[in-house]
């Protein structure tokens, strides 16, 4: 089978393959294919005296080649910003107009504002009262906390002051008191002794209780009856007066003791107050009590000027927090948040496609103007099904329009919807936006543009049409070339590689540039089988049969602009 058959039913396999378009595309095809194949009749070459058949024919060279799909799309602006508002207030003015070109924070319109102005007077007004009350009570608060200052101040200087003096007393009492410390120390030790005298002496109680005991015996001498009785009563009566009698001595002995403390005790005391008034210890543990009350009360006073400080410190600040807070109203800040946003300002650079907006009529809540960035812009396309896994983000794209005619504007790929959508007419096709490269493309928001993806693109190698590649009688693909100085042509082996469906890429060691390729096998240089071959270079556009786009380029025998898949 000959090369262009195999791409014939490729291509009329993949045209007829069953989607929800086949019946379109069935019919298309057959009326693509009866025109194609009466054109390729014609250019099979016109029949020459003698009944030859001229040879079309190209000249070999290098070029690129690019395989392709083609999708219709709508040019939108890739920024588009919608000026809102939420304020109903009526509008006082316009400062725009549809197409005109804004930058980000011009002015779009003007709201009224005299309500509002005339809301934040009065409220003003009722807080400047606030204010100065506030004022006011911080001022008090503050001469009251000063005051409280000055007192602690005061009371601070006298609790130092008495504070020294205390001191200065405690230090001259202590010194002369070391010079009476002995005597104070015999005067204490007598003390103890003669208040342990006494204490023996009140505690002794044997006198009291011989003195009972001779009161006994002498009752029981009166009550004895006979004289054995009265023997022993007599001598039981002389035994408790000699223990009475030691008692009473005893006690004597702790009279004595008791006295000779006593009289101790006063020889040490005097000996103490006359070591103490000859240093005059008396008047300077006067003054060294009276000191230590001073410092006392001073104590306390400036304890409680630093208590009253404290508290009066409180004053001020909730005063001032007061006043602070008196200067702030939520209100009034909600009034100038209202009265700065009556004022609706653009958000980006851009030009105004539309305005929401008229003089004196109250404001709609929501889009007031519409701006769109011209000089960023994208189109909007949808990608066959039967192609989807052919593109990717990021591949180039050229864009063509009616109103930048023969021109093409570079673009890029660059969003893919992953989910499909179905279009009125029952295809299906997956959303994607194509980024146009170029600020100043000529092209303007709402056009409708063709966009040619580039799926690959091979550059610096030899193409020719698909009539120009059969195979031989092994299934080797081959090429007829002019043999040089001659008018007859030879098989050339090749090798095809890339294919569009214009073009293939061929490759061989004997190709080189000029080399004449015949692309319109006459009955001479072919089999039988071979005359009934045809080309198709018809291709699938977005979903739709189409023709080449340079129908003359390729009956020619050339490539159009060294690429295919653009269509017309």
């Amino acid at each position: 089978m000959s090369f262009r058959v195999r791409r014939i039913r490729e291509f009329l396999a993949r045209a007829l393959r069953p989607t929800r378009k086949k019946v379109v595309i069935a019919v298309l095809a057959v009326v693509v294919l009866g025109v194609l194949i009466f054109w390729n009749v014609r250019m099979r070459g016109s029949v020459q005296p003698g009944g030859s058949v001229a040879q079309r024919t190209i000249t070999l060279s290098k070029d690129s080649l690019s395989e392709s799909i083609t999708v219709t799309g709508t040019v939108e602006s890739d920024s588009v910003a919608n000026v809102t508002t939420q304020l109903t207030y009526p509008v006082a003015e316009i400062r725009v107009q549809v197409g005109d070109e804004v930058s980000k924070g011009d002015v779009i319109c003007v709201l009224d504002t005299t309500d509002l102005e005339k809301e934040l007077a009065q409220k003003q007004e009722s807080l400047s009262d606030t204010i100065a009350t506030a004022q006011k009570n911080y001022d008090t608060a503050l001469e009251n906390y000063n005051s409280a200052t000055d007192k602690l101040n005061s009371a601070t200087s006298e609790y130092q002051s008495t504070g020294q003096a205390l001191e200065s007393a405690r230090n001259a009492f202590q010194n002369v008191n070391s010079s009476v410390t002995s005597y104070q120390t015999a005067y204490d030790t007598a003390l103890e002794a003669q208040q342990k005298a006494g204490a023996a002496l009140n505690s002794d109680s044997g006198v009291v209780a011989a003195q009972a005991e001779v009161d006994a015996a002498k009752a029981a001498l009166e009550a004895a009856q006979d004289e054995a009785s009265r023997a022993q009563a007599q001598a039981n009566l002389d035994a408790a007066n000699a223990k009475l009698a030691q008692a009473q001595a005893n006690a004597q002995v702790l009279a004595d003791a008791y006295n000779t403390a006593t009289a101790n005790l006063q020889t040490a005391e005097a000996q103490l107050n006359t070591a103490k008034a000859n240093c005059g210890w008396d008047q300077l543990q006067q003054a060294y009590s009276q000191a230590d009350q001073a410092w006392l009360s001073a104590k306390a006073s400036y304890e409680s000027a630093l208590e009253n400080q404290k508290n009066a410190k409180t004053s001020p600040e909730n005063a001032q927090e007061q006043l602070s807070s008196a200067g702030e109203s939520d209100e009034i800040t909600d009034l100038k948040e209202k009265i700065e946003d009556c004022t609706i300002a653009a958000t980006q650079d851009g030009t105004v496609t539309a305005i929401n907006a008229t003089v004196g009529a109250a404001a709609n809540t929501g889009i007031v103007a519409v701006l769109q960035d011209t000089d960023h812009l994208k189109v909007s396309v949808t990608i066959d099904e039967d192609d989807i896994k052919k593109v990717a983000v990021g591949q180039s794209v050229r864009i063509k329009s009616d109103a930048t005619g023969d021109e093409e504007i570079n673009g890029t790929l660059t969003q893919l919807s992953q989910t499909a959508s179905s279009s009125q007419d029952g295809s299906t096709g997956f959303g994607a936006e194509v980024t146009v490269d170029e600020t100043d493309s000529g092209l303007l928001i709402g056009l409708s543009a063709k966009a040619e993806i580039l799926l690959s693109e091979k550059e610096d190698v030899y193409t020719v049409p698909y009539d120009a590649v059969t195979t031989d009688e092994n299934g080797n693909s081959i090429i007829y070339a002019k043999k040089q100085g001659e008018d007859t042509f030879e098989e050339v082996p090749v090798t095809t590689g890339m294919e569009t469906d214009y073009y293939v890429e061929i490759s061989g060691e004997d190709l080189y540039e000029g080399m004449e390729v015949q692309i319109s096998i006459s009955d001479t240089a072919v089999t039988e089988e071979q005359e009934g071959e045809m080309e198709m270079p018809t291709e699938m556009q977005g979903g739709v049969m189409a023709a080449p786009s340079d129908m003359g380029a390729a009956m020619e025998g050339r490539p159009s602009g060294g690429r295919a898949g653009m269509g017309g």
